[in-house]
């Protein structure tokens, strides 16, 4: 599923809080990296033939394509993409719609109940992830 085509491939070891015995599930049906984690489950059906396929819960795959996502913003790694996701933000679709200081707020609860990060996003970064957002087309249907 996931091929050479000259794209920045994340592998899904670097996801926050995957745990290894899952990342061995996909990467037997052929899942090895975050893009194409995203490109297999964009609607509702792949992540139901991946959960079926890998024997992983549909909450644990929805959670992960979600992730893969956010991911594709600029400055969004796991650790961003997996707070942003415990704020409420499941998707690029769902940031662009967000609000830089209601969302920064969210992202403040979040992480106090993770303790994931130790330095949050700043307002001016928060901003420029909903302007990306804003621009990408959307991929995952949620």
């Amino acid at each position: 599923m996931d091929g050479g085509n000259g794209e920045s491939v994340t592998k899904l070891i670097e996801m926050e809080k995957v745990d290894p015995v899952l990342i061995e599930k996909l990467r037997r049906i052929g899942i090895i990296s975050v893009e194409g984690l995203l490109r297999a489950g964009a609607t509702r059906a792949d992540r139901l033939s991946i959960c079926v396929r890998s024997a992983t819960t549909r909450g644990t795959v929805d959670a992960l394509v979600q992730e893969a996502d956010l991911i594709r913003i600029t400055g969004v790694g796991p650790a961003f993409a997996h707070l942003l996701r415990r704020a409420g933000v499941h998707s690029v679709g769902e940031l662009a719609l967000a609000d830089t200081t209601t969302l920064v707020d969210a992202l403040f609860e979040a992480n106090l109940v993770l303790e994931l990060l130790a330095h949050l996003p700043s307002d001016r970064q928060v901003s420029a992830w909903i302007w990306q957002a804003k621009k990408l087309d959307p991929v995952l249907e949620v």
